[in-house]
């Protein structure tokens, strides 16, 4: 499988919200998405830093649908 540069790039063009002037890390990445699907899905789920870390090299392959436009941070 190859990287998912994508994912990387997006992620680290969101501005971290923990660390002024630094990219949002794969942590702050993994609470949102569940702080996400929580509000969206009513269901507890347990994404971590790791799991985005896979993700992003990517070792872990999933179909997310596409906009046809990015979404903005």
């Amino acid at each position: 499988m190859e990287p998912n540069d994508r994912l990387r790039a997006a992620r680290e063009a969101c501005p971290s919200p923990s660390a002024p002037g630094e990219p949002m890390s794969r942590a702050e990445l993994a609470e949102a998405v569940n702080e996400h699907l929580w509000r969206a899905t009513g269901k507890r789920y347990g994404l971590g830093a790791h799991a985005i870390a896979r993700y992003e090299r990517g070792k872990i392959s999933g179909r997310c649908p596409r906009s046809t436009t990015p979404r903005r941070c």
